[in-house]
């Protein structure tokens, strides 16, 4: 389990956040492990933060691209 959530809204509203956070995270070379987004030579970044931040998809991949 990455998360838990205190509503029903709540929990739908971040299942399609972290479908669209993985799938760019993929495209910049990350990997799901252990509840993180890993890329080698990269901080590891908790799901869960990502999550609860709420970031837009833009702000998320120039994240991932920052490092």
């Amino acid at each position: 389990m990455l998360e838990t959530f205190s509503d029903k809204e709540e929990a739908i509203r971040a299942a399609e956040q972290f479908c669209k956070m993985l799938s760019a995270a993929k495209e910049c070379g990350y990997y799901l492990d252990n509840g993180h987004f890993v890329k080698p030579e990269r901080e590891r970044i908790p799901v869960a933060f990502c999550l609860k931040a709420n970031i837009t998809e833009d702000l998320w991949i120039e994240h991932l691209n920052r490092g």
